[in-house]
């Protein structure tokens, strides 16, 4: 009986770290320039109006920030969202998938908005950055 708890309780234990490095775990918002492309950036005012600043923007240097950015490996759900939560709203594609990646209160990387997104590590940072290079 004693061995019986024993070993329910390390497969328990070993549960609870895979779940730590699980939720703990980041990975690269894209891993390869090469298959990234963005083709369009937008800016949301407080009230939720949207212009689009792609023609203002260095493309080439937004790309080059995103691939030295990571997210979180595990999925949030985050739509619908309100536009007054977003600041910036990057759209593209990675290796011939969908990329979206939203900036200001959320934070977010996605593919499609119905399988939720992956949080942003060091988002203030990035939009700092992307923020250099708006003409």
């Amino acid at each position: 009986m004693k061995k019986k708890k024993y070993v329910i309780f390390i497969l328990f234990l070993i549960c609870a770290i895979l779940l730590t490095f699980y939720y703990r775990a980041v990975i690269p918002i894209a891993k390869n320039i090469d298959y990234l492309e963005i083709y369009s950036i937008s800016l949301y005012t407080e009230n939720g109006d949207r212009s689009d600043i792609t023609s203002s923007v260095n493309i080439d240097k937004v790309e080059e920030t995103l691939v030295q950015y990571d997210c979180e490996l595990h999925t949030t759900n985050f739509a619908p969202y309100p536009h007054s939560k977003v600041k910036y709203e990057l759209n593209g594609t990675y290796d011939g998938k969908p990329l979206h990646i939203l900036l200001g209160d959320l934070n977010i990387v996605y593919e499609d908005a119905s399988s939720g997104g992956h949080s942003i590590v060091n988002p203030n940072e990035l939009m700092v950055q992307l923020e250099q290079y708006i003409a």
